[in-house]
């Protein structure tokens, strides 16, 4: 059985924790991210434990959009990465909130870029004819 939506950048103990999960079966846990901290310590735990965690990182849309230079630096660090995501995640659209509604062309937009970046770069394509 795999956890497929777990904050673990949230919790303490995390290695007890794993260690309990697994005797009771779990043998991974998909754990997205809610900003650009979350994001780093996400890719912390999956470098510490790589066989169990797949990293999903992203911008929780409860959350306020992020601020430019934390849009860049996320952006990068998707880049340089790649190979240790499993997923883009958390990320979607504000429907909790009157106000956050008040702004859901800003979050759709952004959420348009992460699934561009989440797709990754286009293939080059060659239109010579032969």
């Amino acid at each position: 059985m795999i956890d497929a939506h777990i904050h673990l950048d949230q919790y303490t103990d995390i290695e007890e924790q794993i260690n309990r999960w697994q005797e009771a079966g779990i043998i991974g846990v998909v754990a997205v991210s809610t900003d650009l901290r979350s994001s780093h310590r996400t890719l912390e735990l999956k470098q510490r434990f790589p066989s169990f965690v797949y990293a999903a990182i992203g911008f929780h849309p409860e959350q306020p959009l992020p601020s430019e230079a934390d849009w860049n630096e996320w952006t990068e660090l998707v880049k340089q990465e790649r190979p240790l995501l499993a997923a883009i995640g958390e990320v979607g659209l504000p429907y909790y909130s009157a106000e956050a509604c008040a702004k859901l062309p800003a979050y759709q937009e952004r959420l348009t870029e992460i699934a561009a970046i989440a797709a990754g770069p286009s293939p080059k394509c060659s239109n010579t004819r032969t």
